[in-house]
């Protein structure tokens, strides 16, 4: 072959490569354009009733109303948010099926197990709706009435406390496991399918104590049914003024839950964009906003690069935490 021909030869194939990538970005473009054109499944790898499904479902209601398709919510736990990942990743990637979940999903589950997939390389971020600070919850006949008096009973009684937590790597494990780390105390973790087995058992007894969110602890305080003894926010919350933040007793002591949209990578970037948008746009309303820190939630509404700076800077902690609970996975 001729340099001519081999260089003619060269350009034809140039031409198709970047024929091919137009037409490819003409059709994502088109998709994109006409997206939603029917309803949207979004996955919460989390049991009903706790405080990432009720938050995705306010959120899913407002965007089916803004885009006119359906937002539907399906919950499928289990693997400690690995079930509920998978499906989404082996879903098309055509953003008519979304994951939303919680930090732990992204940098707790993947050094705890090996996965079939990398949540981080595999999923892009969307946006985080919200964050929260985690609550201490412990049954109303429990002997200590005070954070202070709770150290005193723990330290007094190692390993014989229970705590609830909905599978390990969630924020209701870590939350009291951060507790442990800075405090010295000797708690079991005792995972549970969801919140509400969670709630029936510490209110009968069976455990002792749980990390919970406003949204699930704050109607069973109401009822008389719990009591509140600390906060893991670095502050203490609005609707909790008199509790304070383990923080103020262990400085540095925190630990802040958030849940957000997320969307396999390989998705429109069209999709994504316009998601964001609108997410964001719904978490500044007046009444997302009022009805969020009714949860307990302070709204975010961030975009995609926001959630990849937090994985980015949240990774360490994470990873701290699970080698202090012994569930860091080796390699």
């Amino acid at each position: 072959m001729t340099f001519r021909a081999l260089m003619t030869g060269r350009r034809t194939a140039t031409a198709v490569l970047v024929a091919g990538g137009v037409l490819a970005a003409r059709r994502g473009r088109a998709q994109a354009a006409d997206w939603p054109s029917r309803p949207v499944r979004v996955v919460v790898p989390y049991g009903a009733g706790g405080a990432t499904d009720t938050m995705c479902r306010l959120f899913g209601a407002r965007l089916a109303a803004i885009l006119g398709q359906p937002f539907l919510v399906e919950n499928r736990p289990g693997g400690n948010s690995s079930i509920g990942a998978e499906q989404v990743l082996r879903a098309p990637h055509d953003g008519y099926t979304l994951l939303f979940a919680a930090g732990g999903a992204f940098l707790a589950t993947p050094r705890m197990q090996a996965l079939s997939y990398d949540p981080v390389r595999d999923f892009a971020g969307i946006s985080i709706v919200g964050s929260n600070g985690m609550i201490l919850a412990v049954n109303r006949d429990f002997p200590a009435g005070t954070f202070a008096e709770f150290l005193a009973f723990a330290r007094a009684n190692p390993g014989k406390l229970n705590c609830g937590t909905s599978s390990f790597g969630t924020s209701s494990h870590l939350a009291p496991v951060m507790l442990t780390v800075h405090a010295g105390l000797d708690i079991t973790m005792v995972p549970y399918p969801g919140v509400p087995q969670i709630l029936a058992d510490l209110i009968g007894g069976r455990i002792q104590l749980h990390f919970g969110s406003a949204a699930d602890i704050l109607p069973q305080v109401q009822a008389g049914t719990l009591k509140v003894l600390a906060v893991s926010s670095p502050a203490r919350m609005k609707q909790l003024p008199d509790i304070p933040a383990v923080a103020e007793t262990f400085p540095g002591a925190t630990y802040l839950a958030w849940n957000g949209f997320f969307a396999p990578r390989a998705t429109p970037a069209p999709v994504i964009a316009l998601l964001a948008r609108q997410v964001g746009a719904i978490a500044r309303e007046p009444e997302i906003v009022r009805r969020l820190a009714e949860l307990g939630i302070d709204a975010d509404g961030g975009t995609p690069a926001d959630v990849e700076a937090t994985l980015a800077r949240e990774g360490p902690e994470y990873e701290r935490l699970l080698k202090a609970s012994n569930l860091l996975r080796a390699g």
